[in-house]
């Protein structure tokens, strides 16, 4: 089924219009510096670990073709505010997404609770 590029993907009910608020604009952070030596202290005990554990079993690792399996590269996983119900109905009608699992989390001090939305490309 072919889409229109024009058109979104995924339409959703629009709310009500907002003017713009005016006044001056906030500045951007710059993110932090992550220099190589501290990635390096940082990641190198995990992927040496990795690799010890891939040199250990490697006749119990495989890699399968199974279309059903839930590999992380096949997924997209959306935190949705509130109902998910519209949400749901708007992703259903986007071809080769299919939901796949929601979970409802405990917000902190959210009025409306957050979702889950985990869906197989």
């Amino acid at each position: 089924m072919a889409s229109d590029p024009n058109k979104p993907l995924l339409r959703l009910a629009s709310g009500p219009e907002k003017d713009r608020p005016v006044g001056q604009p906030r500045p951007i952070p710059q993110p932090t510096a992550f220099p190589q030596g501290r990635q390096v202290g940082a990641f190198s005990p995990k992927f040496a670990r990795l690799a010890e554990m891939l040199e250990r079993n490697a006749s119990s690792i495989e890699l399968r073709a199974d279309p059903s399996a839930l590999a992380p590269e096949r997924l997209l996983v959306f935190e949705v505010k509130g109902a998910i119900g519209q949400f749901a109905a708007a992703i259903r009608r986007v071809p080769g997404l299919e939901l796949i699992d929601e979970e409802e989390l405990i917000g902190d001090d959210d009025k409306a609770p957050v979702a889950i939305c985990c869906f197989r490309t």
